[in-house]
């Protein structure tokens, strides 16, 4: 028998985002996403992976869902903290 546990993640990825004003549509374009959106402050959100990923394949994941932000939001400029 075995247990579907999902493992736990050790990390946390920032957003960094231009204006203050845009934190508000970042986090809720993340909230219909499998990572879990904090602000951190006025121009940073934290995302936590869903699962236990490789933090390489996190970034790339990410670096996804930004490009789909631009398109979504033109006018928020948001990227991916080092």
């Amino acid at each position: 028998m075995w247990s579907s546990k999902l493992l736990a993640v050790d990390y946390q990825l920032e957003i960094r985002i231009d204006r203050p004003a845009d934190l508000d549509r970042v986090v809720e374009f993340f909230e219909r996403s499998a990572y879990a959106p904090e602000p951190v402050d006025e121009h940073t959100i934290a995302l936590t992976p869903p699962e236990a990923l490789d933090l390489s394949l996190a970034r790339r994941e990410l670096e996804i869902y930004l490009r789909i932000l631009g398109r979504v939001h033109p006018d928020v400029a948001a990227t991916l903290a080092a």
